[in-house]
């Protein structure tokens, strides 16, 4: 027990735990199509995108924004998980040389691709570069650092979308952070250029932060769930039949209100549609299921892929499932 006032030293080992086997009941090995574990490149690259950790419990965004890069046709490596970890777990909890070490092991693995441009997917991650990382432990990182939504919006016109979807959307979007703001406009303008799309407005709260966290205590859930269902009723006052969602994390906390009159869809899905590489989002089946053993069912062609047996699923789907809580997230993406 640790002495009063001293809070219990943070799990770090469950938090990657908790992250890999959420993916490994989401996405099947053969539909990893990033770097999971480093080694050497045998060649250097234009592009690097950087997935981060988290967004692998989300594992479908990942298997998607991955397809619609390769549709752009350029020389590019997606690199995500706990080996490529950005150090904002270990920052956040103080233990700052953990975080510096993790940090620059990272920042090194990167430049080993010679990437001229790092595309960010995490919101998290974007924010630990440009806040701590680059000023502290990488002044010379030499990439040029740029968010997915940012990158694909300079390129939408090079996407060759096939077939409209047909949705009104409403984005949800952070506000009060330029950063996050950049993204949102982008994103809108990406979203303008996919055939079919209706955008029917934004919503957004001032009290949610940079990003939609997992809420860690319940006035943290009240606020969430009372500024979410604010945002759900001005999406359907707009008239949308789909809210959008910028960020894994959002989508992650926003899934549980999907219906077939109001989807919720991160906006990589919508674009991977209309190029015709968008797969299913298992996550959002799994999440709203309220029976462990349907998870199992449901997941059954995913961990097997991995090399489970059914007894190890088992114990990883009761551990998880149904959902609820703090346990398939952490305030950090």
């Amino acid at each position: 027990m640790p002495d009063e006032g001293q809070q219990a030293k943070f799990d770090y080992a469950g938090y990657f735990r908790r992250i890999r086997e959420l993916e490994r009941l989401a996405v099947s090995a053969d539909e990893i199509s990033w770097r999971e574990k480093y080694e050497k490149p045998e060649r250097q690259v234009d592009v690097l995108l950087y997935l981060g950790c988290n967004v692998l419990i989300t594992g479908h965004l990942a298997v998607e924004v991955v397809a619609v890069f390769k549709h752009l046709g350029i020389d590019f490596e997606a690199i995500g998980g706990p080996q490529f970890c950005c150090g904002i777990v270990h920052h956040s909890q103080g233990d700052t040389d953990a975080a510096n070490r993790l940090s620059e092991s990272t920042v090194a693995k990167m430049e080993s691709y010679g990437a001229k441009t790092m595309v960010m997917w995490c919101p998290s991650c974007d924010l630990q570069f440009e806040e701590v990382v680059i000023p502290t432990v990488a002044q010379d990182f030499a990439p040029t650092i740029t968010h997915a939504t940012e990158f694909l919006a300079r390129r939408a016109d090079q996407l060759p979308f096939q077939k409209p979807v047909k949705s009104k959307l409403a984005v949800h979007t952070h506000v009060g952070h330029p950063r996050q703001e950049r993204d949102a406009a982008a994103a809108l303008s990406l979203l303008k250029a996919v055939p079919g799309v209706e955008i029917v407005g934004t919503i957004s709260s001032d009290r949610l932060g940079y990003h939609c966290p997992t809420p860690s205590s319940a006035e943290a859930v009240a606020v969430f769930r009372e500024e979410r269902a604010h945002m759900l009723d001005e999406a359907k006052a707009m008239g949308a039949d789909t809210v959008v969602t910028l960020y894994h994390s959002c989508h992650r906390e926003w899934c549980d209100a999907h219906t077939p009159e109001l989807r919720i869809r991160n906006y990589i899905s919508i674009v991977a549609e209309s190029l015709g590489c968008d797969t299913e989002d298992r996550f959002t089946k799994l999440r709203n299921s309220n029976d462990p053993d349907a998870v199992l069912d449901a997941s059954r062609a995913q961990w097997q892929s991995h090399g489970w047996e059914p007894d190890a699923a088992r114990k990883v789907t009761q551990s998880y499932f149904p959902f609820g809580g703090t346990q398939y997230g952490t305030n950090h993406g």
